[in-house]
């Protein structure tokens, strides 16, 4: 009999849009491949500084969480027995898309030749042309930020996401 934990997990590519702590928590626990959980999966952090996200050396930074586990899901009170698991892991790539980089909103114009030349950061981040990783286009987005940051970044993404579609570059729909 064929269990669903034994069955080969699907490849997916997630894009962590923000430079919050919780990205650095997600960071943690979802870049962690010592998990099975975490098999074929990609992870991508769009950020507008890069001295959170990427070590001295230029690549990825590795991030640390605890994460506190009851030990029934029934019910979850304090009084009852818990665990921890500290989680360690970091994103396959880090995008720097800053504020004053000419190319952070899709606005720039280039040449077409598909080399990600002419993208933005944030675009090749959702696209994964260009990226140092083998994810391909990124199949969810999430907006890991501060509140006050949600509109403007979601605008971004948006502006990212027409440019992409008109230009054909975020695949096929029958995926």
């Amino acid at each position: 009999m064929t269990t669903y934990s034994s069955l080969p997990r699907p490849s997916q590519t997630t894009l962590l849009v923000g430079g919050s702590n919780g990205t650095a928590t997600l960071c943690a626990i979802l870049g962690d491949k010592s998990k099975p959980e975490n098999a074929n999966h990609t992870l991508r952090v769009a950020t507008r500084s890069s001295r959170k996200y990427l070590d001295e050396g230029g690549g990825p930074r590795a991030w640390r969480c605890t994460e506190k586990k009851h030990l029934s899901d029934v019910v979850a009170a304090d009084f009852l027995p818990t665990r921890t698991v500290t989680h360690v892991g970091a994103p396959d790539s880090v995008f720097v898309y800053g504020n004053n980089d000419g190319n952070n909103d899709g606005n720039n114009s280039g040449n077409s030749n598909g080399d990600g030349g002419d993208l933005s950061p944030l675009e090749r981040a959702i696209s994964g042309i260009s990226s140092p990783d083998d994810g391909g286009v990124a199949d969810v987005i999430v907006l890991a930020c501060p509140v006050s940051a949600h509109l403007s970044l979601l605008r971004r993404v948006a502006r990212a996401l027409y440019r992409l579609d008109a230009r054909g570059l975020l695949g096929s729909s029958n995926r």
